[in-house]
């Protein structure tokens, strides 16, 4: 059985993405090449002007360029990342906004360290320590009433896996609803009554993702992946008060990868190759966002259609941009610089997401009805006015006198007509349209002319 809602939206207001970089711990950092201003926002990278980076070439002059971001880590704990990034976010979800936080960088920078976290309590990530955090401000809110389901998806060669139910034939699909809002159907979507049950469905996906060992990364993931946890609240006061919609999407994207580098060969290759395509119809869709009146390509791949809402959609989004601070991968820390600094021209427009269902709509709509009769009626009696009627069909009597009135005013004995109701309106219009006809037909000179009273029927629609 198909059931609608009544949606309505509450706009946040339009903002740009919020976007962080986090230099990953090395002991070969390459300091003569990577800078870190005070203000802690700006990275500067030394290139060559033949087009390389770094001093490798004697004959070449160097130059530096400048990324200047909301803020720039180094050596930072997953508990400073978590407050910077994510802390805002999950209170707006709560609230009933979307929320998107989003790992993008290299293959071995840190990305799934950062969404996932280590393996002690200490270092766990964002992803567990946001979850932490709606169930907290879930049992503070005693006064409403909280559902809480999380799902967990992959982008696996651009095919949609569902990680909470791998064994399932159900046929996942991407879904755009009449207002822009994008749902993957067919994804399963767990309820969770306290934090350890939606712990559990994380660390149950996570060992179902999709990794594999490269010469950069012992556990490079293969896939995209997206936990989302989705947030309904209702007041447990108001009865019939309507419910608020969150939406919490945790993103670890797979790396790009240098194939000389990687060494990657056979399904590894076929796997890199699907994860770069994806990443390259990312960029195109962020470039474009940035770009006024240009099209923006979200269907070119399954990654892009699903955060349609996370970029310059319904969301207040975070990107965190991971690097790897050394000489060898100075390469890869411009072009992620460079694609952050993209980023941060991507405006969304968080609102928040509120749902009434019909039985609960009509019952308000039907209140609201009655409420302004009786106001309608109250003021009648204080202009003594209290015998208009405003409902119901028109009495013979009452009919007669409005036919005389009619002909006085045709025949120019009256001034205009005072009209009182939109009951009377109606039928002051089917009596003229019977005199019109009248008219006509004596004009022709037709039959007897109609009765004004019978001419058009007494249910006749109004003209």
């Amino acid at each position: 059985v198909s059931v609608l809602y009544w949606w309505s939206f509450a706009t946040m207001g339009r903002s740009t993405v919020r976007v962080v970089a986090r230099m990953r711990p090395t002991d070969r950092y390459a300091g003569s090449l990577i800078s870190l201003l005070e203000d802690q926002k700006t990275v500067t990278v030394q290139t060559s002007r033949r087009g390389g980076v770094g001093p490798d070439a004697a004959s070449a002059a160097n130059e530096s360029h400048a990324y200047k971001l909301d803020q720039v880590y180094q050596d930072a704990s997953q508990e400073t990342i978590y407050e910077s990034c994510a802390s805002d976010i999950v209170k707006a979800v709560v609230a009933g906004y979307n929320g998107t936080v989003l790992a993008y960088g290299q293959t071995g920078a840190g990305k799934t360290y950062t969404m996932m976290g280590g393996t002690d309590y200490r270092t766990r990530g964002v992803v567990p320590r946001a979850v932490k955090a709606i169930f907290d401000e879930v049992q503070t809110q005693v006064d409403k009433q909280f559902d809480v389901k999380v799902s967990y998806v992959e982008v696996y060669n651009d095919r949609i896996c569902d990680l909470l139910a791998p064994n399932s034939d159900a046929d996942i699909s991407i879904q755009e609803d009449a207002k822009g809002a994008i749902t993957i159907k067919g994804a399963t979507h767990t309820p969770c009554t306290h934090e350890a049950g939606a712990l559990a469905a994380l660390f149950a996906g996570n060992n179902n993702r999709a990794v594999a060992e490269h010469s950069l990364n012992a556990n490079s993931s293969r896939s995209h992946c997206v936990f989302t946890v989705h947030v309904t609240s209702r007041s447990r006061i108001e009865s019939e008060s309507a419910s608020l919609v969150g939406k919490l999407h945790c993103v670890d994207l797979a790396g790009s990868e240098r194939l000389s580098k990687t060494e990657s060969g056979g399904s590894l290759l076929r796997e890199a190759q699907y994860i770069n395509k994806s990443l390259t119809f990312l960029e195109q869709v962020v470039m474009a966002l940035g770009t006024a009146n240009r099209h923006v390509p979200f269907r070119q791949s399954k990654l892009t259609n699903i955060l349609k809402d996370s970029l310059g959609g319904n969301s207040k989004t975070t990107m965190i941009a991971n690097i790897w601070p050394e000489e060898r991968h100075l390469e890869e820390t411009v072009s992620t610089l460079k694609f952050a600094s993209r980023m941060m021209r991507v405006q969304t427009e968080a609102t928040v997401n509120t749902l009434l269902d019909p039985e609960t709509h009509i019952r308000q709509l039907q209140r609201k009805i009655s409420d302004l009769k009786a106001e309608l009626q109250m003021q009648n009696q204080l202009a003594g006015k209290s015998h208009i009627a405003y409902e119901g069909d028109i009495g013979e009597d009452e009919r007669f006198e409005m036919e005389k009135t009619v002909k006085a005013y045709i025949t120019g004995k009256q001034g205009d007509i005072d009209v009182r109701s939109l009951r009377e309106v109606k039928e002051y219009f089917r009596i003229f349209k019977a005199f019109v006809d009248s008219s006509d037909l004596d004009a022709r000179g037709g039959a007897d002319a109609p009765d004004a009273r019978t001419a058009g029927g007494k249910n006749e629609p109004s003209p």
